[in-house]
């Protein structure tokens, strides 16, 4: 099997991994994602090789309330420690670059002769071992609150490759003030001792009830309510093909503050032409992120918001559909 066919099992594979159903019809369809293509630089956005990547991270996660699912708003705090940086299993390729965003297309891995069953085949087209989880002793955070009013520090338990409160620690919503000072320490086993820092974070919010415009030969506009006095930023992940087999994205990184982000005509464009499916989204995300060494400590909240497609219907099933058409497998009416 060549890489161009790969590309496309390798598309159905992601899907499946997420739980989805729809995979690309066609393995000759899904983009060619060899450096050498033309119009892609062989610069790659997620680099084969892990330098520079943390080899641990602990993320404080800010979770909305949500009416669809019935569930109410809530802080999540966990993390681990590997032996070294984890491998990345599909590479984004860098295809056009303007501002602060890139239009990237998806690189996925393909080894042959195959991986030793003890090995993957990661971003670069190489067999490697997998880093395995370590014991970085007690890992203590200060700064939290608990939904008892409590602000002691919280010690956090290892439940398998994983750090995070035991069961009985209910952490408050928020538990930090934005801009607050969070710490965690850990007094080392396997990895040597470390603490790293970094600050809450204020709750991300933006108008989600009218779905954004998203037109070929147009900017993409997208705001937030922007954060005041804070070291926080805002990515921006822009995915339009996910139900139809990842094609493409947009990856923008903005300035919290100013509380807006426009994405240049070419990219929107670029993006558009590599091929859309149903329920197109912006996916923003807040976060304070701290390091030491090897080590991240990251306060964080995402949030997705529908984009609008002249054209295209998105759909869960026929009846979501016009009489006439159908619900197809990419999610969009036909």
């Amino acid at each position: 099997m060549t890489k161009a066919a790969a590309t496309g099992a390798g598309t159905c594979l992601v899907l499946l991994l997420s739980g989805l159903a729809a995979c690309s019809g066609d393995a000759g369809e899904a983009p060619s994602t060899s450096a050498g293509d033309a119009g892609v630089r062989a610069t790659s956005a997620s680099p084969p090789s892990s330098e520079g990547q943390p080899a641990g991270r602990f993320t404080l996660r800010l979770i909305a309330a949500s009416s669809i699912t019935n569930t109410p708003a809530l802080a999540r705090l966990q993390g681990s420690v590997r032996s070294a940086p984890p491998h990345q299993m599909m590479g984004w390729l860098l295809k056009e670059e303007e501002g602060a965003c890139r239009l990237e297309i998806p690189d996925f891995p393909f080894c042959d002769p195959e991986c030793p069953r003890a090995q993957v085949c990661v971003a670069g087209d190489v067999c490697s071992q997998d880093p395995v989880a370590v014991d970085v002793g007690t890992v203590t955070v200060f700064g939290l609150r608990t939904k008892d009013g409590s602000e002691e520090p919280v010690t956090l338990m290892r439940i398998g490759p994983n750090y995070q409160p035991s069961a009985s620690v209910a952490l408050d919503y928020p538990p930090v003030a934005p801009g607050a000072p969070l710490r965690l320490e850990a007094s080392g086993g396997d990895h040597e001792p470390f603490e790293v820092g970094t600050t809450g974070i204020a709750e991300l919010n933006a108008e989600r009830d009218t779905p954004i415009p998203f037109e070929r030969d147009r900017p993409l506009r997208v705001s937030w309510i922007a954060a005041v006095g804070e070291r926080s930023t805002i990515e921006a992940v822009v995915d339009i093909s996910h139900h139809g087999g990842v094609k493409g994205r947009i990856h923008c990184a903005a300035d919290d503050q100013e509380g807006h982000l426009e994405v240049p005509v070419s990219l929107v464009t670029g993006l558009y032409d590599l091929g859309v499916a149903g329920f197109p989204i912006v996916r923003l995300t807040r976060s304070a992120v701290g390091r030491t060494g090897d080590i991240e400590f990251a306060a964080e909240q995402s949030l997705e918001l529908n984009l609008a497609i002249p054209g295209i219907t998105s759909c869960l099933g026929h009846e979501d559909c016009p009489d006439g058409q159908a619900c197809r497998l990419d999610r969009t009416c036909g």
